[in-house]
């Protein structure tokens, strides 16, 4: 039986890592797939779905998950300490998120889209801002002397 309506999983929206604080060698992916069956929290703690070790993002900094009302993918901050922001601007409800849109939390760069890449390098590099292209982007080493 077909489920019309129904994406195929490569379809699925995805949130990529495009920094982490510097530590980008640290992750073991850069790219989650959403699934609008489940919502996923993004912190430091390992129950996590997304986990960031971030020391400035909180254990359970925010949720990402499909909307019925809003047909659409949601931010929505979860009473973190420094805040979730979706293009600079700081969440205090569910936020419907784009194409494109960016996620910071901490020092960590987040943007929710449906395009795939092969690596985190074509990532960054398509997500840089118009004139920014050829430039390159500064990874800072955080790690505790």
């Amino acid at each position: 039986m077909a489920l019309f309506g129904r994406k195929k999983d490569d379809d699925k929206p995805s949130v990529v890592v495009l920094s982490y604080g510097g530590r980008e060698g640290l992750l073991p992916k850069f790219t989650f797939q959403l699934d609008p069956e489940r919502v996923d929290i993004v912190g430091r703690d390992e129950a996590c779905s997304i986990q960031i070790l971030d020391p400035k993002i909180s254990r359970r900094q925010f949720s990402i998950g499909w909307n019925d009302d809003l047909e659409g993918y949601v931010a929505t901050d979860l009473e973190s300490a420094n805040g979730t922001f979706v293009n600079g601007i700081k969440i205090g409800r569910p936020t419907k998120l784009h194409e494109g849109d960016t996620i910071e939390i901490g020092n960590s760069k987040l943007t929710y889209t449906t395009k795939r890449f092969k690596d985190q390098v074509t990532a960054i590099d398509h997500f840089k801002r118009e004139g920014e292209r050829f430039r390159g982007t500064m990874q800072m080493d955080m790690r505790e002397e």
